[in-house]
């Protein structure tokens, strides 16, 4: 009898030290251990929607920098013409304009925005009404990272129903990340 206890006793710990032991291949592996998905500006739009709700780390340079709030940066990389933006969270201090063209790693949540015909006659209707919604500051003025105050709802509204027609789907996504923490590269 006191062998099956002595076994017992063995095995227990034994599948214990090995399942909570994370160098250890087996059958439990610590979500630390996991690491993130490393994306950069050139893959991020290619990739970003498998990981919508997921962390990534994403490094690039910082293009742009939104002086109304601060709280939104653009990075890109050298060897293409991806673009990232990344949005802080509610309770990270806002961007200097001292960070453009600092070189930053990014970790943070991929997020999409879904634009529909719905979507637009809503941004229309609020445009009309002087009221503002989330998606007013898409930056899509022909690609490039104007600030909030510059260029004409209407016109947004006009460019992204022409983008929507073009793409031949109900909806467009615009990806972007949620920063929980960034870091300066040197």
């Amino acid at each position: 009898m006191k062998f099956y206890t002595l076994l017992t006793l063995f095995l227990a710990f034994g599948i214990t030290a090995f399942s909570s032991n994370p160098d250890k291949k087996g059958f439990y592996q610590d979500e630390k251990q996991i690491k993130n998905v490393v994306l950069t500006p050139s893959n991020f739009e290619k990739n970003a929607s498998k990981y919508i709700g997921r962390t990534v780390e994403v490094t690039g340079i910082v293009d742009h920098i939104c002086k109304h709030g601060g709280k939104k940066m653009f990075l890109v990389d050298e060897k293409s013409k991806g673009k990232i933006k990344v949005t802080l969270g509610d309770d990270m201090a806002a961007l200097t304009q001292e960070l453009v063209g600092e070189t930053v790693k990014v970790t943070g949540v991929v997020e999409v925005m879904e634009v529909d015909e719905e979507y637009l006659n809503k941004m229309e209707n609020n445009a009309k009404n002087n009221v503002k919604q989330k998606g007013d500051g898409l930056h899509l003025e022909n690609g490039e990272n104007k600030d909030h105050e510059e260029g004409n709802q209407s016109e947004k509204i006009e460019n992204l129903r022409k983008m929507l027609k073009e793409s031949g789907e109900d909806h467009l996504s615009f990806f972007s990340i949620k920063a929980l923490d960034y870091e300066v590269v040197k």
